[in-house]
This record gives structure tokens, sequence and C-alpha cells, in this order.
């Protein structure tokens, strides 16, 4: 599925689980969004200071930028470039990293409501882009980063998972997440 017509689906799906669920809840919901897509110039800008994000992730910037749903499930958020970026809280050339079993570059693009981070590996998820000259290229598996500890550019912890072969599968289970919540509250784990 093109990123395009997900774009278009996931806002279908999101307007459905507000009116048919969250509309029932006793609170008033947040604000909802699926987008706007990233500018030129941030894109460029993302390039620039994070030279090693993954083709598609850049993609999904240019097609439809930031989602937010508070309300579904318990959240889904993927970050807009500045998020992108600032997820990135060093700057010395290189990528985060997860450690432990994995030993991969990431990008975090994402998180849930619920305290989890989700990262797109870079490249195929093995070795270390840092040792290598950093540029883009295709990603690799989606991880969730739940219960890891940040500290200086490295994610470890107990928690950590890997939740989908590429940025397309994450897209599709994401999309069938919106969909269960949609018919009748169900709450699915990506």
């Amino acid at each position: 599925m093109l990123v395009d017509e997900w774009a278009v689906r996931l806002d279908e799906s999101v307007r459905r689980a507000l009116r048919d669920v969250v509309s029932a809840f006793p609170f008033e919901a947040d604000e909802h969004t699926v987008g706007p897509p990233a500018t030129s110039a941030e894109l460029a800008a993302l390039r620039r200071r994070m030279p090693w994000v993954p083709d598609e992730l850049v993609v999904l910037q240019q097609a439809v930028g930031a989602v937010s749903l508070p309300d579904i499930c318990n959240g889904y958020f993927l970050y807009d470039v500045r998020g992108l970026v600032g997820v990135l809280d060093h700057d010395d050339g290189r990528p985060d990293r997860v450690a432990g079993a994995y030993q991969v570059d990431v990008v975090v693009f994402g998180g849930d409501g619920g305290g989890a981070q989700y990262a797109i590996a870079l490249g195929d998820g093995a070795g270390r882009a840092g040792d290598r000259p950093a540029q883009a290229g295709p990603g690799g598996p989606i991880l969730r980063l739940r219960e890891a500890a940040y500290l200086g550019g490295e994610y470890e912890g107990p928690g950590i998972s890997v939740i989908a072969r590429d940025l397309p599968e994450f897209l599709a289970k994401l999309l069938a997440a919106v969909d269960a919540f949609g018919d009748g509250g169900r709450i699915t784990d990506l």
C-alpha cells in the first residue's frame, strides 16, 4: 500500500473511531491529526542533521508528516521532522543505538501513550552505521523500546523487541489497531 493511500485510510479509521467509540467516553476527545506533510525545507534540514535517516521514513514525512492519535487505544504518535531530530539528544554525527541483544543503530520515529517508543533500524539491522560514512538507505526492522533507558545515545533495557520487519508492516499494523479500536473499542498491541 502506498503511503498516501495509507494516510487516507488511517484518517477514515480515526474519524470512525472518534465517532463510534471515543464520542461515548466521559471526557472530551483531544485533537487527532494525520499530517500535515513536511516541507521541502524541513526535509532538507532533516537530511543535513541526520543523513542516515532511512529513505522510507523520509517518504513518510514527505507524504504524511506527524500523526497524533491521543485517544485511540492508549495513544499512537508518529513524530514530525522536529520530533525526529528532537529525540536525538547528542550532536556527534552518529545515530542513536539499541544496545544489548540487538546492537543496531536506530532512528526513533514515534511512540504510544504508555511510554514505549518506536524505532526503525538502519539498513537491515546489522552493524553500526557510525562505523562507516553516515548515509541514507533502506530501513530495517521496527523495534518497540519499552522499559528502555536512554544514556549517551544508547537505549538498553528488558522491554526492547522487534514488532515489524519493516516500516510498511508497522504502518499496516498501526492501521489495523486503529480499525480494531473503531470496531467496538478493541485494543490491540502493535
